[in-house]
């Protein structure tokens, strides 16, 4: 028993002999295949937000231009033709539902429908007669979409030294 103990434990000692010096002429760029090295992976560019987003922004704020010189009109118009003033709000807010925009920017978008679509809505219940209180309601609720939509568009356009904000996004 003694016997057989001594004989596993040469040949043990003799495999090992020949593993190692076996591993010193095999060549060095087979061995490192198989060794566990870390993958570096460049990490991928991020592009602010505002970048992305210059389409949007451009055509948003010349979209909204336009909204708010029709507005002008509907608030100087008397109630029996403001139905044509307000169609052309609406034909703007067609216009801006329409705008094509980077994920990143659809909050912008939305508030800014929101806010179109509540103001219409306030002119149409003038237009049906509501309360005076009702239409004031319905402007409050535009105006406070207009605050939001220009908390949310200041969070994607350049704060005024020139840098962006620090909204990005990882391109798939």
């Amino acid at each position: 028993s003694s016997k057989s103990l001594i004989y596993v434990f040469g040949i043990v000692v003799i495999l090992m002999i020949l593993l190692w010096t076996g591993l010193r002429f095999i060549p060095s760029n087979l061995i490192s295949q198989f060794r566990s090295t870390p993958t570096v992976v460049p990490s991928p560019t991020q592009i602010p937000c505002n970048e992305l987003s210059k389409n949007f922004i451009s055509t948003s704020e010349a979209l909204l231009n336009r909204w708010h010189d029709t507005k002008d009109i509907a608030d100087r118009t008397a109630r029996i033709g403001l139905g044509s003033v307000v169609s052309k709000l609406q034909e703007i807010e067609q216009e801006a539902e329409g705008i094509e925009v980077p994920q990143c920017s659809l909050k912008v978008k939305d508030a800014l429908i929101v806010y179109m679509n509540a103001q219409i809505d306030a002119y149409l219940s003038f237009l049906s007669m509501e309360s005076d209180a009702a239409v004031q309601a319905k402007i409050n609720f535009a105006n406070a979409y207009y605050v939001d939509y220009k908390n949310e568009l200041s969070e994607i356009q350049p704060i005024p030294n020139g840098n962006a904000t620090q909204t990005y996004i990882t391109p798939t």
